[in-house]
């Protein structure tokens, strides 16, 4: 569990966080695999997508930047 999540938070609220955290772990593990799905999904698109199309370059950009977002948030709940 990141520092991250529980930063600011008092004393009672961060054990209520940590308890909630460990108890969800299948979740957890459901939604990183669903996510690593998606990721994988736009990853095949960037490669499928043709390079002559007039907003490639747009579209890819928007791609990288939503596998960066689903990153971020598998790195949030691991």
């Amino acid at each position: 569990m990141l520092k991250r999540l529980t930063k600011g938070l008092d004393e009672q609220t961060t054990k209520d966080v940590r308890a909630s955290f460990a108890g969800s772990a299948v979740l957890r593990r459901h939604l990183v695999r669903v996510m690593e799905e998606d990721i994988d999904a736009i990853l095949s698109s960037m490669l499928s997508q043709d390079p002559h199309e007039a907003n490639w370059a747009l579209d890819q950009a928007a791609r990288v930047a939503k596998v960066k977002a689903k990153k971020d948030l598998i790195a949030l709940i691991k």
